[in-house]
């Protein structure tokens, strides 16, 4: 029994790899691979994520074999394979140009059952709006190895033609929301942050043709599909927070325009003299914004340095003090894609001394989606 398998993109192979080889159990150290006529699939689990790709290849008759994963994924990415099945001695032999390697098989029967999802329900929605949901949420989603485990995952909703995607660790908020095609039910699920690595890394090119990305979401099961490549994945049990709750009312919140790129260079220069602890970076919003960080906690220290970037609008005769954890600071910052932000915040400084203490509100600079909410820090004494 002979297979022909043609190369493969780099991208599909690293995803491939990124779950096959497993050592969950011997079984899932392979990769499970079938052909018939002109198509063949190689699929791979780490019984969490599923990975399933189809490529166009050659069969005489139907075939379906495991062979290990790291071994085939690094003769696939040479080129074309042929690979020669000898069912007697239950082993393989994968050929790619003058090199050969012979490997022995697994029985396909003890490979993980794949659910079956029905795909016909699936709704559309362009790469990169994806992308970008997956972007803008999933670098604040809790710490793998926190208690709250609804809190590990992006929260998805899907209604009205909208998919709202939601992170939060409980310092951080984050929301984008994206157009999508296609009738179903409402939904309301949290996606874990294994799965959603995997599927931001999918390619989207078929024969130089962009493709739109279906998704399917269950109670229990999501399932991505982007040109040949599939994902299928568990979701997280749990209720997640309403993260409009702790909203402020933005119509009495100042405004400021800020330099995304200058804002973030002044957090990198003022960072050599934060304190590790608090990582606290205090701002004073006026003509300009200055940002000042102290290794010691005290008003009175001078160990400390300090950055001034231009505001480009601000309200007039208001000045702001606020303080910020610069390393949540930092992240939202690199998820804005555009050159400047818009920094709302509260009034503050009449009401309470200690500097604004209410959330500020984080957007690209002329739009409203995505926005990210971030706490302040009281300022030290």
């Amino acid at each position: 029994m002979r297979v022909t398998i043609p190369a493969i993109d780099r991208a599909t192979l690293a995803l491939l790899g990124a779950v096959g080889g497993a050592k969950l159990a011997p079984i899932t150290q392979n990769l499970r691979v079938r052909a018939w006529d002109d198509q063949v699939e190689l699929c791979a689990t780490n019984l969490d994520v599923t990975v399933i790709a189809r490529v166009a290849g050659k069969s005489a008759s139907q075939a379906a074999f495991c062979a290990p994963a790291a071994l085939l994924l690094n003769v696939l990415g040479m080129g074309d394979v042929e690979i020669g099945i000898d069912e007697t001695k239950r082993e393989g032999r994968a050929s790619c140009g003058t090199y050969n390697v012979h490997f022995p098989l697994a029985e396909p029967d003890m490979f993980p059952l794949i659910p079956d999802i029905d795909q016909g329900n699936a709704l559309e929605i362009a790469p990169h709006e994806l992308r970008r949901a997956i972007a803008c949420t999933m670098p604040f989603t809790d710490n793998p190895k926190s208690a709250r485990v609804i809190f590990h995952g992006v929260h998805m909703k899907v209604e009205a033609g909208r998919l709202t995607t939601e992170a939060t660790d409980g310092k951080v908020i984050a929301r984008y929301i994206c157009p999508v095609a296609g009738e179903t039910e409402a939904q309301d699920v949290v996606l874990a942050q294994d799965g959603l690595k995997l599927i931001a890394r999918i390619p989207d090119e078929t024969d130089g043709k962009v493709s739109m990305c279906k998704l399917t979401l269950t109670p229990t099961r999501y399932v991505v599909r982007m040109g040949g490549v599939t994902i299928i994945g568990s979701m997280l049990n749990g209720r997640y927070m309403d993260v409009t709750k702790p909203l402020p009312d933005e119509s009495k919140m100042h405004a400021y325009r800020l330099d995304r790129k200058a804002l973030l260079a002044a957090l990198r220069q003022v960072g050599v003299t934060i304190n590790s602890e608090t990582q606290r970076v205090t701002l004073t919003l006026g003509d300009d914004l200055t940002l000042e960080t102290s290794r010691l906690e005290v008003s009175s220290s001078r160990v400390g340095s300090s950055q001034v970037v231009p505001v480009h609008e601000k309200p007039d005769g208001v000045q702001s003090l606020v303080s910020f954890n610069a390393l949540f600071l930092r992240n939202i910052l690199t998820a804005v894609a555009s050159d400047e932000v818009t920094l709302k915040l509260s009034p503050g400084v009449k009401t309470a001394p200690r500097g604004v203490t209410t959330p500020a509100m984080i957007y690209s600079h002329g739009e409203t989606n995505p926005w990210w909410l971030l706490m302040p820090l009281q300022l030290p004494k």
